[in-house]
């Protein structure tokens, strides 16, 4: 989905003599990776594709989370990240979820993560419920977690809906 590196290495052709400062760069490292030293060296990667000495935003890439899953994320995969973050190598580390299930919970509980990208959009606002209150982007603000939206404008889920009750795409204004 992302070209194998090849949309950061467009990023970084792209930003090549802007100053770092400037501009706010994430990228993500791949959540099903359970190999030592694996996602160290997907972080090197992306610093190399994308011409920086450092990730604003390293995230840690998942859809839905298992249970089973979890611990292994908080106790391995945060320790790598952690350490990437001590380095000066990346500032804020995070993690990305359709979900707003156990895990979102446990990992803002734990106070590894900095940051939260979650899927939030007029279709699917099970995140955040202002009128109870509740949802996962509610207590995130709570742990002073940040929050970016993914899928903001539904990911092709509206035109997919759109395609369904209507599949001649006819309309009558």
């Amino acid at each position: 989905g992302y070209g194998n590196g090849e949309s950061e290495t467009i990023f970084g052709e792209a930003f090549s003599g802007i100053p770092a400062s400037r501009y706010v760069l994430a990228t993500k490292v791949p959540w099903h990776t359970a190999a030592p030293g694996e996602i160290r060296r997907s972080a090197e990667g992306s610093l190399k594709r994308l011409r920086r000495d450092y990730i604003d935003v390293l995230l840690f890439h998942g859809t839905s989370y298992p249970p089973e899953e979890i611990d292994w994320v908080l106790h391995y995969a945060a320790k790598e990240l952690l350490q990437l973050k001590e380095e000066g190598l990346v500032r804020y580390i995070g993690f990305t979820t359709e979900d707003n299930n156990e895990a979102v919970y446990r990992f803002m509980d734990s106070g590894i993560f900095d940051i939260m990208q979650i899927c939030y959009n007029f279709l699917f606002q099970h995140p955040y419920e202002p009128n109870r209150p509740f949802g996962s982007i509610l207590e995130a603000r709570k742990r002073g977690i940040g929050v970016v939206s993914m899928r903001a404008t539904t990911s092709g889920w509206f035109q997919r809906f759109v395609q369904t009750v209507n599949p001649d795409n006819q309309f009558d204004y």
